[in-house]
């Protein structure tokens, strides 16, 4: 009867314990992603302002890009910018897949060029991509 017992206060104590350190993990981080293609390349004074726009938005987006611009007489949907995009798929045209945040705080812009009004975002992962539309 007693190894009963200390085997059920074992096990109670077990499932507490593991109650415990399951919460303690870090909530999962959301981010966006979406297929692009780069449309604009800008150099600023210490960055490089680089212009992705949406060819295949990721099922898990919160939200679609529809912004729309004009680059170079060219109408696009879905734009988005960076100023961190690495330099090996800093090429025009290139078509590319990033996982990216939303960048909510007061947006720069390289000095004397055109401001462009399309979310600004913070680039979490980045990698070449081949799609067919």
């Amino acid at each position: 009867m007693m190894k009963v017992l200390v085997r059920l206060l074992v096990l109670v104590i077990l499932a507490v314990f593991t109650g415990i350190f399951w919460r303690c993990e870090d909530p999962p981080v959301p981010y966006e992603g979406i297929a692009g293609r780069v449309i604009k390349i800008e150099h600023c004074a210490t960055d490089t302002l680089v212009l992705v726009a949406s060819d295949i938005p990721y099922p898990s987006n919160k939200r679609q890009y529809t912004d729309t611009l004009t680059v170079d007489g060219v109408l696009y949907t879905g734009v988005i910018k960076t100023y961190d995009l690495s330099l090996r798929y800093q090429t025009l045209g290139k078509k590319i897949v990033i996982d990216f945040d939303v960048i909510n705080s007061q947006p720069k812009e390289c000095t004397g060029k055109e401001a462009y009004k399309v979310p600004e975002v913070r680039v979490l992962v980045a990698a070449l991509t081949n799609y067919a539309l």
